[in-house]
């Protein structure tokens, strides 16, 4: 990929754009420079565009509430850990009802259980922001067991997860558009009249192993499909990498696969499965550093553009998720083979910080990507 000389620029201009906005430092042991000793107390203090950058430490939180775009973001590559003391309904977290000119982040954060059989739940609802969660795990007990993690959007507009694990819990779209990009699921994987992009991700049913389950179970739903393998599951009997209803459609690449097992046919249920090459995009933000990934045909022009979250906005080749009004083209070129990359270096004082990027490609069409949400540790 050829950069840009615009990069550094844009970055700069970046930069100064969000020095107003305030960096809240959480430190459970009071540490030097911090501003507080939990989350819930910076969550108090904060406002729309400010970024909480929370030290590693066990934080015994109780039920998050989260109603405004802000980053809350794991320093460095320490982990964190919420035990969402007196939650809900084992909610740990809910982020409700972001606007649409706000971003919602959750970068580096783990999740502590107590014991197996007690989830931690993370919910959007009523999200017309962005929600971008990142790098989300759990926390493994005094036994060394993981509970399980259950990651929820519902109707939410722009729902981003990235680098994430989740085990023997679940992750469900309900109503909702957006991308799950290198992700690794060990657990119920389910949409609802939703338009979800999978990249990079593999998927297989929960625990216990033992039960007869598909990788994903999609109603009413579009579901691309690129650099992803999807498994079923049985001791018994014939079944689906994909459960799905006559109103979904699966789009997949020549690059994803779909593993049934007991000779069942990859997707069942009636839904459509058209093969198509798909262009993706996936990123990673760090200090310092901004790294593309990029998918599309052999031969294709593309332009990778960037700017702050914005709306989304519907198009007749897709969904734009990048302010193209206030975007810069920060990478360009021709594709020489099926897959590229880049490392675009960047100003090392943007912690917090929270870009959108999508990548253009036009061959005999014009195609779009994925948007992917970058939150700079």
């Amino acid at each position: 990929m050829n950069t840009l000389l615009v990069t550094l620029l844009a970055f700069a201009v970046s930069a100064s754009a969000v020095g107003a906005q305030q960096r809240l430092i959480v430190d459970a042991q009071s540490g030097p420079d911090s501003d507080f000793a939990s989350v819930a107390a910076a969550l108090d203090a904060a406002n729309p565009g400010d970024t909480i950058v929370v030290r590693a430490g066990m934080y015994s939180e109780p039920f998050l509430h989260i109603t405004e775009g802000v980053a809350i973001v794991g320093e460095g590559t320490a982990r964190v850990a919420l035990t969402g003391v007196g939650s809900p309904s084992a909610d740990a977290m809910t982020i409700e009802g972001i606007p649409a000119d706000e971003s919602f982040s959750l970068r580096g954060i783990d999740f502590a259980f107590n014991g197996i059989l007690s989830p931690r739940r993370i919910r959007s609802l009523n999200c017309a922001g962005s929600v971008n969660l990142q790098e989300l795990g759990g926390v493994p007990d005094a036994q060394g067991l993981v509970g399980p993690l259950v990651i929820e959007f519902e109707n939410c507009d722009r729902a981003f997860l990235q680098e994430s694990f989740v085990r023997d819990g679940s992750v469900r779209f309900a109503g909702s558009r957006g991308s799950v990009v290198q992700c690794v699921f060990e657990s119920g994987f389910s949409t609802l009249n939703s338009e979800v992009l999978v990249d990079r991700c593999t998927i297989r049913p929960g625990q216990p192993f033992f039960l007869t389950q598909p990788g994903m179970t999609a109603e009413s739903s579009t579901i691309r499909l690129t650099r992803s393998s999807l498994f079923g599951s049985s001791l018994v009997s014939s079944v689906p990498a994909i459960s799905t209803n006559p109103g979904t459609t699966i789009t997949l690449d020549p690059t994803a696969s779909l593993n049934p097992v007991g000779g069942a046919a990859p997707v069942e249920g009636g839904g459509s499965l058209i093969n198509d090459e798909l262009t993706s995009l996936n990123i990673d933000a760090e200090l310092g550093l901004l790294r593309l990934d990029l998918q599309s045909v052999v031969g294709a022009n593309y332009a990778t553009l960037f700017s702050f979250p914005a709306p989304s906005t519907p198009s007749p080749w897709g969904e734009i998720w990048v302010d193209v009004a206030a975007s810069i083209s920060i990478s360009s070129g021709v594709l020489t083979q099926r897959t590229d990359s880049c490392d675009i270096v960047v100003p090392a004082n943007l912690t917090g910080l929270q870009i959108v990027l999508q990548t253009v490609t036009l061959t005999n069409d014009i195609g779009l990507s994925n948007g992917c949400v970058a939150v700079f540790l």
